[in-house]
């Protein structure tokens, strides 16, 4: 994942992650998920609220600036959601031979997700839907509040990353029951 500061541009790679960094991610995971269903479901959106849906997965938007900030406070580590947010953590994780802990409550949902999904598939859209583009990165606190301070999209910090075991990710929350199976996201060549 690459961004640019003041013309300089930086790569940031999923190897880097280290104990105790916040967890944070752009945006709302699982709205471009929530499009695909609505489409498979149906040729057209009945609603405003579909049709918004529908077209984060047909139209997704790259978090360009965001990276720029990213790199401009020295973020390291990142990695986009295009696999979705627990396999793509999975893939910082495992480069950075480190754990995590993400409290499954404090995933942002776009509100227009919860009008036409259960609360079982919120959850599994949230942590397995793909496409979304969104950022998902680790930072110490510091750094951490300067993107909070300064961003223009919306971050929210969603766990944090832990010694280990390596590549394993613990859900926390009241909504981490929900979440039962394996599905970890989009996986190559299965």
């Amino acid at each position: 994942l690459t961004g640019s500061s003041a013309g300089v541009t930086s790569l940031m790679k999923r190897t880097g992650a280290r104990p105790g960094e916040k967890i944070a991610v752009t945006g709302f995971p699982g709205s471009a998920a929530a499009g695909l269903q609505l489409l498979a479901q149906k040729p057209a959106p009945d609603s405003d609220h579909e049709t918004m849906l529908v077209e984060s997965f047909l139209k997704p938007k790259p978090r360009l600036d965001q990276s720029a900030l990213l790199v401009e406070t020295n973020v390291m580590t990142a990695i986009d959601t295009s696999d979705g947010l627990l396999a793509d953590l999975r893939h910082i994780l495992n480069a950075s031979g480190t754990g995590a802990v993400i409290n499954v409550d404090c995933i942002p949902v776009n509100h227009l997700v919860n009008v036409g999904f259960s609360k079982l598939q919120v959850v599994e859209l949230a942590l397995t839907g793909g496409e979304d583009y969104e950022l998902l990165f680790t930072a110490g606190s510091i750094i951490m509040e300067q993107i909070l301070d300064r961003s223009p999209v919306p971050v929210s910090i969603i766990g944090e990353i832990t010694e280990g075991p390596v590549g394993e990710v613990r859900l926390e929350g009241t909504a981490a029951g929900l979440f039962k199976n394996n599905k970890y996201g989009w996986r190559h060549f299965e």
